[in-house]
């Protein structure tokens, strides 16, 4: 599945979780808007391996592969994927 298809799978579910109001704890509605940030980050990245390495680099730093990816393997992914 791809990152753009991705971002928007997790817009509908934001949709849904607001719609549920206050039944939904605000740490959950973090999670996914979290989630939703790391994948426009990486749907953003573009041009060859040596352009979308700092876009990368930031997104590891963050902390935001480990927690919202499958680790190395999807910055590994994101630096080699041909657009």
């Amino acid at each position: 599945e791809s990152i753009e298809a991705l971002v928007g799978r997790y817009q509908v579910l934001r949709g849904h979780l607001l719609a549920l109001d206050r039944r939904i704890p605000a740490l959950e509605l973090a999670g996914v808007d979290g989630k939703l940030e790391h994948l426009r980050a990486r749907a953003a990245l573009g041009g060859g391996p040596w352009r979308r390495a700092p876009g990368v680099l930031n997104e590891a730093v963050r902390g935001h592969y480990r927690r919202y990816a499958a680790g190395w393997r999807s910055a590994l992914r994101d630096l080699l994927r041909r657009d």
